[in-house]
């Protein structure tokens, strides 16, 4: 509850565990969406999208039923990409691990709303990419106190917005985008946590490359579990075919290997193994440094 004559809200958020230790303010239970009004939509208290998708009484009619049905298609699309995981994982259609790469880049997204956990500093989001060609994109900002003399100490955090395209986030295809974006924000959200977060001894630098070959590697094993070939997603990186023609596991592999790294040289002008882009540790994401 608002209480106008305060100038405050007179109730907390009902979900008491939402605060995170990297974000002080969130354990204030009266701050609802961050302190931030104008950039998150937060009705219940529990899940932040960013400011191309929130509500304001202030919008047109049209476009509040505008944004509204981009809520609700993208919040249909992560229920169809959950459902689909949860059945390969009660069917055992994939490997442990395969299953388990698969169901945490869902979970990383967070919980949708209302669900324990949601508030997780991950925003989504339509608008324009940085690429034209491209239907989503995750971008990074890591905030780390370097007060600590002690490096492998700092304490290092990750605001991470996944934006779709509108034409996107209404086609058919979204679930697999929130699993591949889902991808990069599990690299992202591993790589903050690692300590020492920058230096020669930080193992957890991933590329590019290595990161793109990880979300299609990701929508591979989603497009088996459902028995689907990728090309009718758009995404060529499984053939149903390869576990009929290759019964060893070995050759089935390297036709999903062939598959993703063709397909990201193709979309990515050229990265490769050997030509891997920019590296994570190169701060090719804004970073904010705490004195």
């Amino acid at each position: 509850m608002y209480a106008k004559n305060f100038g405050r809200f007179s109730s907390p958020d009902p979900l008491l565990n939402s605060g995170r230790p990297n974000a002080p303010q969130t354990w204030n239970k009266y701050a609802y969406s961050a302190n931030s009004p104008l950039r998150f939509n937060d009705k219940t208290g529990l899940f932040e999208w960013d400011e191309s998708l929130r509500d304001d009484e202030t919008l047109t009619k049209k476009e509040r039923e505008r944004r509204t049905g981009l809520r609700k298609k993208i919040l249909a699309a992560y229920d169809k990409a959950r459902a689909e995981i949860d059945k390969a994982i009660a069917a055992k259609k994939l490997s442990a691990e395969k299953l388990a790469k698969l169901n945490n880049a869902l979970n990383s997204l967070g919980p949708k709303p209302g669900e324990s956990g949601s508030d997780n500093g991950v925003t989504i989001g339509v608008g324009n990419l940085s690429k034209p060609t491209a239907v989503g994109q995750t971008d990074a900002e890591f905030t780390y106190n370097q007060s600590n003399s002690d490096s492998t100490k700092d304490n290092v955090s990750a605001a991470i917005s996944v934006t779709f395209t509108e034409n996107y986030a209404n086609s058919g295809n979204l679930f697999a985008g929130l699993v591949h974006e889902g991808s990069h924000v599990a690299d992202l959200q591993a790589y903050a946590g690692h300590r020492p977060f920058f230096g020669a001894a930080n193992t957890a630098r991933l590329t590019d490359y290595q990161t793109e070959y990880n979300a299609f590697e990701v929508n591979s094993y989603l497009f088996e579990a459902m028995g689907k070939n990728g090309s009718d997603y758009d995404i060529p990186v499984w053939n149903n075919n390869w576990a009929k023609v290759d019964k060893k596991l070995p050759p089935l592999e390297d036709s999903r290997k062939t598959a993703i790294n063709s397909f990201v040289s193709t979309a990515y002008n050229g990265l490769s193994a050997s030509s891997p882009g920019q590296d994570f540790s190169s701060f090719g994401y804004k970073v904010t440094r705490k004195p």
